[in-house]
């Protein structure tokens, strides 16, 4: 058999694959909107959109389904799914899962099973923190414009950022395990260093690592500038100078805003 009609047959075979739902979680500043725009470009996996972010649905609809009842919400948008010959995908992040889903201790998976979890991690905690702060501040989220380049470096709010999101993924971690369902670990690093490889791994967990060779990257560009890492090196010079013991106030606070006490403290025992 030729490589080529192995590939053929391959590929048919995957194409009449029966996928997963699936949900892709993870924090603020972690790449999704690129993720997610990559994703949509590929039309057969799905069109992964932020559902619970008020700015992306009109305010009726937030107030009438997802802050009353979430579950109703969830179950609306599986049935209005337009296209049911692909999967229904969703992104959330932490702050959404939050407000709609920790505060009121339910949980959102149920409804989508069979569901896949695809968990986007970053490494750098600090660099994440320092995006976050400029984006915040610029309300500049998805290109390196001249705008954001141009925000102000703040210790203090870099710190409270660089601690939220960190309580964030651990706690995003522990839902997980606690939740028993299949799920990826995969980073905002490696896409940086191959993005075919991250995009090859994607897809193989979603069982459609055949689409690899068809992928079209999103317009949305991964910010990379010298700011950033000069902010970098200095908040850590700062932050091995600061008082430890207000560290760990902010910290305990932070944890319990977040809602988050026990499910980090079960993060750190499993680790």
């Amino acid at each position: 058999m030729t490589n080529q009609l192995y590939l053929n047959l391959h590929k048919n075979k995957a194409s009449n694959y029966k996928m997963n739902n699936y949900i892709i979680v993870g924090t603020q500043r972690s790449g999704s909107n690129f993720v997610c725009g990559t994703l949509r470009n590929l039309k057969e996996v799905g069109s992964p959109k932020e559902y619970f972010n008020p700015v992306h649905i009109t305010t009726d609809h937030v107030n009438k389904y997802s802050k009353k009842n979430p579950i109703s919400y969830a179950h609306l948008l599986m049935q209005n799914a337009k296209d049911k010959s692909v999967p229904f995908a969703m992104k959330i992040h932490y702050l959404q899962y939050f407000e709609n889903f920790l505060k009121n201790k339910i949980s959102i998976f149920e409804t989508f099973k069979p569901v896949n979890i695809i968990f986007l991690r970053r490494i750098n905690f600090v660099q994440q923190a320092i995006s976050l702060w400029k984006a915040e501040l610029t309300q500049s989220r998805t290109h390196n414009t001249k705008k954001q380049r141009e925000a102000h470096y703040n210790f203090e709010e870099i710190k409270r950022r660089y601690f939220d999101l960190q309580i964030q993924d651990f706690t995003w971690a522990a839902i997980l395990k606690k939740e028993k369902i299949s799920f990826l670990n995969i980073y905002y690093e490696d896409m940086l260093g191959n993005e075919k490889n991250f995009f090859f791994n994607l897809l193989s967990f979603l069982g459609r690592s055949d689409l690899n060779d068809d992928l079209n990257y999103s317009n949305t560009k991964i910010q990379r500038n010298t700011q950033t890492i000069e902010w970098e090196y200095r908040f850590k010079i700062e932050y091995q100078k600061s008082n430890i013991f207000n560290n760990k106030i902010l910290w305990n606070e932070r944890v319990t805003y977040w809602g988050s006490k026990e499910l980090v403290l079960e993060y750190f025992q499993n680790k």
